[in-house]
């Protein structure tokens, strides 16, 4: 998700976030994610203000996990259309 700090508590707030750490994050807004610029495909942005409480969460919470797919080759459409069988999975 990607977030939006105002100039006036930019400083304060950069020094509180560390990667690879989770937080839990309260009193904030959303706002759509139409910039030109786009960090992820998130249709909406957190919005950080004066009021946002930000807490560290301490809790062993195990990783989400990840997957990686790889692409695999096919036979051209054209060697599939003479055939009754699907390609192998």
């Amino acid at each position: 998700m990607e977030g939006r700090v105002p100039i006036s508590t930019s400083d304060k707030m950069y020094r509180r976030f560390e990667e690879r750490k989770i937080y839990h994050i309260r009193y904030f807004n959303l706002l759509p994610n139409n910039q030109r610029y786009r960090l992820t495909v998130q249709p909406y942005i957190i919005n950080i203000n004066e009021t946002t409480i930000i807490t560290l969460i301490q809790e062993n919470i195990p990783p989400i996990p990840s997957y990686i797919l790889w692409s695999q080759r096919l036979p051209p459409v054209d060697q599939l259309s003479k055939c009754n069988q699907l390609p192998p999975r």
